[in-house]
C-alpha cells in the first residue's frame, strides 16, 4: 500500500520530468544533426519555390519562409524543403520571412549540403536555430519543477508516516498504510 500511494503521489512529477526530457532530447538531436551536416558534401541546387507560411498562435501570428529546392547527386535528381534542422519549430516576423523569400528566389542557385549515406536528406543552411536554446531551457525548467514538486510531495508523504521529525507528524498520527510499511 505504501508503494502504491508513493507511485500515485509521484506520477504527475514523473510525467512533467518526461516532458522536459523530450524537449531536451529533441533539441540535442537537432544540434547533433546540424553538427553532422557540417561534414556533408555540397552540391549546387536550384530553388523551385519559396512561399511565406503564416503560423497562427494564440495571440499573435508568426511567419516562415518555406523553400523547396532541387539538386542532383550522382546524376539522380532530388527535391527537399528543409532549410535547416529544427526549422519546423521556428517562426518569426513577416519581414524576416520576406527577407528569406528574397534570398531564395525561384530559379536562383543555392548550395545544398546533403547526407552522403542518404542523398535525399539535405539542408541549405548549416545552422541550429535559436529556438533550440529555448527548447533546452523549457526542458530544464520542466525537469527542475518536476524534481522540486516530487521532492516536496515525497517529504510530505514520508512526514505523514512519522519518518521525519515528530513535530511534523499530524496530531492524529500516521495513516494506517504507514504502520504496515514501517
Amino acid at each position: 500500500m505504501f508503494w502504491t500511494s508513493l507511485v500515485t503521489v509521484l506520477s504527475p512529477c514523473v510525467l512533467v520530468i518526461m516532458i522536459g526530457s523530450i524537449f531536451i532530447r529533441q533539441a540535442r538531436a537537432w544540434r547533433h544533426q546540424a553538427e553532422c551536416a557540417a561534414l556533408w558534401p555540397e552540391t549546387l541546387g536550384r530553388v523551385r519555390e519559396c512561399k511565406i507560411i503564416e503560423i497562427q498562435l494564440r495571440n499573435r501570428k508568426e511567419y516562415r519562409a518555406a523553400v523547396t529546392y532541387e539538386y542532383a547527386v550522382n546524376s539522380t535528381q532530388y527535391s527537399s524543403g528543409r532549410r535547416f534542422f529544427g526549422e519546423k519549430a521556428t517562426g518569426g516576423s513577416r519581414s524576416q520571412a520576406e527577407q528569406l523569400r528574397l534570398k531564395y528566389r525561384p530559379g536562383s542557385e543555392v548550395t545544398v549540403y546533403y547526407n552522403p549515406d542518404k542523398p535525399s536528406e539535405a539542408v541549405l543552411e548549416l545552422v541550429v536555430h535559436d529556438a533550440l536554446g529555448w527548447m533546452m531551457g523549457v526542458g530544464v525548467l520542466f525537469i527542475s519543477v518536476g524534481c522540486l514538486i516530487g521532492t516536496v510531495m515525497l517529504i510530505s508523504t514520508l512526514g505523514d508516516c512519522g519518518r521525519l521529525a515528530p513535530e511534523m507528524v499530524p496530531a492524529s498520527g500516521p495513516p494506517a498504510w504507514c504502520q504496515r510499511s514501517l
